[in-house]
């Protein structure tokens, strides 16, 4: 699950801004080409360790497994290489559903306030990377706060070009460029495929947080989209 996704199920445990932060805060150690070390601030690793247990579920879910396994056969099917499809096809529904779900204003209102909180006197100074480049690091937290929301992952054709980009580093994973129409195509078909299982993509990843003896489960979403 991408890091819009990681807020969307957030929200089912609690709507602090620092916490949705920690949420996307390993997607975006990856970005910075680093790792992240121990968090002492508690709304952040409470987050991070959220991150994780979404990411275990979601991983599993039958639909995300059945999306990615047809994905990455269409695609290896049209010349890309076996680890570029089945990353591209990975990543892809990730960026797709993020697409989706940013028809919910109140996930897109929460992704906003935890960018914004990444600047917070009491949350600032906990932002240290364990590996990497420090001034990348800056770099990609800045972008994401400046950026705002990142409607470009409702276009299919940008997701595709957002692949090459982050595969082009990686060897063993990088795309052909010659693939790119291949690859816009693939995300085009997959876009409405995303769309209709992101009820149960979304189902799946709660799974990851059992609901406390007790306790109710998450409400689910609303707004297009959901059904």
């Amino acid at each position: 699950m991408n890091f819009v996704g990681h807020v969307h199920i957030a929200r089912a445990s609690g709507t602090d801004p620092a916490f949705a932060l920690g949420a996307m805060l390993p997607d975006f150690a990856s970005m910075a080409g680093g790792r992240l070390g121990p968090f002492a601030e508690p709304r952040l690793a409470a987050g991070i360790a959220h991150h994780h247990r979404t990411d275990e579920a979601f991983h599993g879910a039958p639909d995300f497994v059945r999306l990615c396994t047809e994905v990455g056969a269409a695609l290896e099917a049209q010349g890309v290489g076996w680890g570029g499809a089945r990353a591209a096809a990975h990543v892809g529904v990730e960026l797709l559903l993020d697409g989706v779900l940013l028809d919910d204003p109140v996930t897109c209102a929460l992704y906003l306030a935890a960018t914004r909180a990444s600047t917070a006197p009491d949350v600032q100074p906990h932002l240290r990377l364990g590996g990497g480049d420090p001034s990348r690091w800056e770099a990609v937290l800045r972008r994401v706060r400046e950026h705002g929301i990142p409607h470009f992952y409702r276009d299919p054709d940008l997701v595709a070009f957002r692949l090459l980009q982050i595969f082009a580093p990686r060897p063993r994973l990088a795309i052909d460029p010659a693939h790119r129409p291949a690859l816009a195509r693939a995300m085009r078909d997959l876009q409405p495929r995303v769309r209709d299982a992101a009820d149960a993509l979304v189902r799946a990843a709660h799974l990851g947080h059992p609901v406390p003896e007790g306790g109710h489960p998450p409400a689910p979403p609303s707004g297009p989209g959901f059904r």
